[in-house]
């Protein structure tokens, strides 16, 4: 019993001393995430863009001037009733944790791309190792027609 004591009592110390790093696409940091008048990431068809935000780097990839694979940011709200590609962009809550409008992080990647290219990573760059403790999670239109 004292050996189970002992290891809550050192865990419940360790959690107090535990930096939370929360992603925040509206204080990106060193590297500003400009939008286009529809709210979607001025970057999303560059193919040499990453989306930096703080400690964070996600993969991107756009080999062709109108196809997108990868992480993109966005705050795009508009939802149109034929749910059709111009709702790629988009997500059901129509903005982010914060509420409606603000940025959030999408994610696309269709078959073949998925099979050729690596543009599909989250790093996270800390000083100290780190442990995910949660993830919101929202649907896009585009998938749900």
């Amino acid at each position: 019993m004292r050996k189970i004591l002992l290891v809550f009592a050192v865990c419940v110390c360790s959690a107090v001393f535990a930096e939370n790093i929360v992603l925040d696409l509206s204080n990106p940091g060193d590297f500003p995430i400009e939008y286009d008048e529809t709210g979607l990431w001025a970057d999303v068809f560059n193919n040499d863009a990453i989306v930096y935000s703080q400690e964070f780097m996600f993969s991107h990839a756009s080999p062709y001037s109108n196809y997108s694979n990868g992480f993109f940011a966005s705050k795009v709200t508009a939802i149109s009733a034929s749910a059709g590609t111009d709702d790629q962009w988009g997500c059901m809550a129509k903005g982010g944790f914060a509420g409606e409008g603000t940025p959030y992080l999408g994610a696309y990647w269709d078959a073949y791309t998925e099979s050729t290219s690596d543009a599909k990573t989250c790093e996270v760059y800390t000083s100290a190792p780190y442990y995910a403790v949660g993830c919101y999670v929202c649907n896009n239109p585009l998938l749900c027609y």
